[in-house]
């Protein structure tokens, strides 16, 4: 076994390869871009190296400093996580030249699998149904003769890549050209490699995808498979295990041909076989193989009862699986819900920022998998996601109920996340029912907005006020909790969220301006005895504080006790209960953002003053699709910004002319910054 293994990867990634070697009894090695300096795998690891200076996604991606720094280090192995360097055959090879062991599959298994369209050929060979599509030469002119051959809609995919990067699904043949230049550059940013096929687009599909194992010593078997249809933007957002769709004989059939695709690639190591399921024939289609291990394995470890990086790493050392096929049967049924920093309220715009609170929920059957913890920055170079809510239990209901009252646990203030909109698609009929497919959330859900509880929103505000009027700067804060399954919960120090002046105050009154989604409301708070009675919309609540401190409040609201989470980040309070988060700001700042720039919906939004559009957050610019003087016509892509790995299209609020371009390619900008100026009719 290994003495020594460094972790090529950052964030949640990099914690939960960490605690993996730790229960194995072996050094974890970190690596960090001066970003990351104070990152929690970071605190986290054994020790850790230096990789690169920020701004950063490229330092992790740099296989010669990372080699370097696994040799200095004296580790034996690398592990390369999930994401970025773990798909990339060049890397392997280079590990391995530098007599060092890589954790994962041999690179000529990464090649066959990882380019898209050489797989697709290798598991028609095999056998194995695969959707129809085109994987010859990717120019325009092929791409288009091909498109029309197979039928609109398609789906424009990266040859190189996964978990939904460089996709795009084109309707009709009008939207191609500009699909296929979005997709490439996604591609090229994500991948390195702007390569596309095309595959016929099925919508009302089931995306299914089944967890593979295989030893150094020709035993190679599946863990059954995982329901990941619930997903924004091709993006999974709930995974789940079993699938409520498959039966048995279905589950055999797929099962067998997820292994028959593997051991046609010269698989070991832990990977992926994904399919899509047309509900309605029952048929299915091999879509692609991730050479690796998958953000959503936990479910299947908790429905398995085996710790797949522990096995990643056996397997790596040479060790040989214990158990067949026949020895293996699903346990219960696992959630996960994947909490991003986004607002889905705006079309899914990701977010940064400093994380004021974070605190974990508890129980059996409930774990979380996080890279952050109170204190942190979230940062626009990375990835959007910050924790994974996973949830176990001997049935589905059960399972699904379990993961309702962990995610309304759940606090975490500082960003804006996507929790309410996950307590909604737990809450939805078609998700209990097993229903949804990979488009329900884009047609049905496009421009979902959170929606108060009559009552709840004032018991939150009320305990916010309430907790900046009396929390003083030497109350204990509640500790910052990590994992509460990890080795490491409960030695992370504690953060102490910054005291606050009253909002607005007058004669015992305060008014504030609250942000809850994309809804503002208005509220006012005033002393009645020794209560408070709050007002929204001529209703009125009385409210008594039962207990307080930093970070917390419990109080009486009409017989019932609520606890309310909050934090204090200047002139804005952020308040948490049930799952909802509030945003309370002055509501003078208030009217001087909404003066200064106004938001339109949807993915493509622009913040809008005037004749100035400006960025929506802090992002790069990653191209330039208007000129001065171009005429442009309601909701045309001016600009494309990246942040956290997405693309965002700026679009003109309404038809007109380009009057100035206020930046240009590869330039930083910062949340409301202009980009361009517009004349409109």
């Amino acid at each position: 076994m290994f003495q020594k293994i460094l972790v090529a990867n950052r964030g949640e990634i990099a914690v939960r390869i960490l605690r993996a070697c730790r229960e194995l009894g072996i050094r974890g090695v970190a690596v960090y871009s001066e970003a990351d300096a104070h990152a929690l795998h970071v605190r986290l690891a054994d020790e850790a190296v230096e990789i690169g200076p920020a701004p950063a996604r490229q330092s992790y991606l740099s296989s010669d400093r990372l080699i370097e720094a696994a040799q200095q280090c004296g580790a034996q192995a690398i592990h390369p996580g999930y994401g970025f360097l773990s798909e990339n055959a060049a890397f392997t090879q280079a590990v391995r030249e530098a007599g060092l062991v890589f954790i994962g599959p041999p690179p000529a298994a990464i090649r066959a699998m990882g380019d898209k369209a050489a797989a697709r050929e290798r598991m028609q060979a095999a056998g194995v149904p695969v959707v129809p599509g085109y994987q010859g030469t990717d120019d325009d002119q092929s791409l288009e003769q091909a498109a029309a051959q197979i039928g609109y809609p398609v789906l424009a995919k990266a040859a190189a890549g996964g978990g939904g990067r460089g996709m795009r699904v084109v309707w009709q043949a009008e939207q191609l050209h500009e699909s296929l230049d979005s997709a490439r550059r996604e591609a090229l940013s994500a991948f390195g490699d702007q390569r596309l096929i095309l595959e016929k687009y099925l919508p009302g599909a089931h995306h299914v995808e089944f967890q593979v194992l295989g030893d150094q010593h020709g035993n190679l078997l599946h863990l059954f498979e995982r329901e990941c249809s619930v997903q924004r933007r091709h993006q999974k957002i709930i995974e789940e295990s079993p699938s409520p769709l498959l039966d048995e004989d279905l589950r055999q059939r797929m099962g067998a041909d997820a292994v028959q695709a593997a051991r046609a690639a010269g698989y070991t190591n832990a990977g992926t076989v994904e399919f899509i399921i047309d509900p309605a024939s029952r048929a299915y289609y091999f879509l692609e193989m991730n050479t690796r291990l998958q953000v959503e394995h936990p479910v299947t470890e908790l429905v398995s009862g085996l710790d797949l990086v522990q096995w990643q790493v056996r397997i790596a050392a040479g060790e040989v699986l214990p158990f067949r096929q026949a020895d293996l049967q699903p346990r219960g049924h696992a959630v996960e819900c994947r909490l991003y920093a986004e607002d889905a309220a705006r079309g899914f715009l990701p977010g940064a920022g400093k994380l004021l609170l974070w605190q974990a929920p508890e129980g059996p059957g409930i774990r979380l998998d996080a890279g952050y913890a109170a204190g942190d920055e979230v940062s626009i170079h990375y990835d959007a996601l910050l924790a994974k809510l996973v949830c176990s239990a001997a049935d589905r209901a059960s399972a699904i109920r379990r993961a309702q009252a962990a995610l309304e646990q759940l606090a975490v203030l500082g960003v804006v996340t996507n929790q309410a909109f996950l307590l909604a698609l737990l809450a939805s009929p078609e998700f209990a029912a097993g229903q949804v497919n990979t488009t329900w959330v884009d047609e049905h859900l496009p421009a979902w907005q959170s929606l108060a509880q009559p009552a709840l929103p004032l018991a939150v505000l009320a305990a916010a006020a309430l907790s900046v009027l009396d929390a003083s700067a030497g109350q204990a804060a509640p500790p910052a909790t990590a994992d509460p399954f990890s080795p490491w919960a409960g030695s992370l120090p504690a953060h102490r969220p910054a005291p606050a002046r009253p909002i607005v105050q007058t004669a015992g009154r305060m008014e504030y301006a609250c942000q809850y989604g994309a809804a503002p409301q208005r509220i006012s708070l005033e002393r009645a005895g020794s209560a408070w009675q709050a007002e929204k919309d001529g209703q009125r609540t009385l409210l008594a504080v039962v207990d307080h401190r930093a970070g917390v409040i419990i109080l009486s609201l009409e017989g019932r006790q609520e606890t309310v989470f909050w934090a204090a980040d200047g002139e804005r309070l952020w308040t948490a209960c049930r799952g909802q988060v509030y945003l309370l700001e002055k509501p003078a700042v208030d009217a001087r953002r909404a003066g200064r720039s106004r938001a339109a919906s949807g993915v493509g939004a622009a913040a809008a003053a005037g004749e100035v559009l400006r960025a929506p957050l802090p992002a790069q610019v990653r191209a330039i699709q208007a000129q001065p003087g171009q005429a442009c016509e309601r909701g045309q892509t001016l600009l494309v910004l990246e942040a956290m790995k997405m693309e965002i299209r700026i679009q003109a609020p309404a038809a007109g002319r380009v009057a100035r371009l206020l930046v240009e390619i590869g330039q930083q900008v910062n949340r409301d910054q202009p980009l361009v100026e517009i004349e409109t009719d």
